[in-house]
């Protein structure tokens, strides 16, 4: 009985890690193509030098809000045992005008 819950012990352990390693996988290609992005490029443009579609789209009357977020990227696992939570999560923000282009970029981690 010990060894079955050494295993599982584990076992979720290393499920931990692997959600981990793809959430920092995750923050560090949006970080790279963020590096990517200028001003007057397209929202196509944008989401393929990301690499990734957003996480969230906000149009409003006279902007359109892209934004990605590793925050939104934690593993079943681990939203099922822990609280989320935004320490060193990398996120970007990219609002176009009223023709869809790029005006303003905001990136960082908290």
């Amino acid at each position: 009985m010990l060894f079955l819950g050494s295993c599982l012990f584990i076992s979720i352990q290393q499920r931990l890690h692997q959600e981990k390693l793809e959430r920092i996988k995750y923050s560090r290609e949006i970080n790279e193509g963020a590096g990517n992005i200028k001003p007057g490029m397209t929202i196509e443009e944008v989401i393929k030098v990301v690499g990734h579609p957003p996480d969230s789209i906000v149009k409003s009357e006279n902007e359109t809000t892209l934004d990605w977020s590793a925050f939104y990227h934690y593993g079943t696992l681990t939203d099922t045992l822990y609280e989320k939570n935004a320490v060193g999560i990398y996120w970007l923000i990219v609002k176009f005008d009223i023709n869809d282009k790029v005006v303003n970029i905001g990136e960082g981690a908290d």
